[in-house]
């Protein structure tokens, strides 16, 4: 079991890094499900390179009804409170707000999740420097 978590570990970073816009001319057509299933895994690197090339890749050929999937596994690792966690937490706002900018009507569902997770993880100021975020990216700016 340790050897294929090591594995999947090695190849959603290279899945991350491949993802990544550099170079552009390099196409990875990864299936959003695939990379919704990352998601669901246990270990905090897979999740955390799960993340990067959710970021990486554009959020605007995700279809929309992989948003709320994705948006509502991203929420919960946000009140992940391992301190080894705290890159994967935030990945997982940072690809939100990426989220959010492409698709503003996940915001409610965001904010929603964000200050359900609050009241799990007691960390309000967190919850409101995320939910600031997700109101700010959401709202249109003139």
């Amino acid at each position: 079991a340790l050897s294929n978590v090591s594995m999947t570990r090695h190849v959603v970073k290279a899945l991350a890094n491949m993802s990544h816009p550099e170079p552009p001319e390099l196409d990875t057509s990864v299936q959003p499900q695939v990379l919704y299933r990352l998601l669901l895994h246990a270990d905090e690197d897979v999740l955390y390179h799960a993340c990067r090339a959710l970021r990486y890749r554009s959020i605007k050929k995700l279809d929309q009804s992989f948003h709320s999937l994705i948006c509502d596994r991203l929420v919960e690792f946000l009140s992940h409170n391992a301190s080894s966690a705290m890159r994967l937490r935030h990945e997982a706002y940072e690809t939100l707000l990426l989220i959010v900018r492409h698709d503003p009507s996940q915001a409610q569902g965001v904010i929603n999740g964000i200050a359900s997770v609050n009241i799990v993880c007691n960390d309000s100021s967190q919850a409101k420097y995320a939910i600031t975020g997700i109101e700010n990216t959401a709202s249109p700016h003139y």
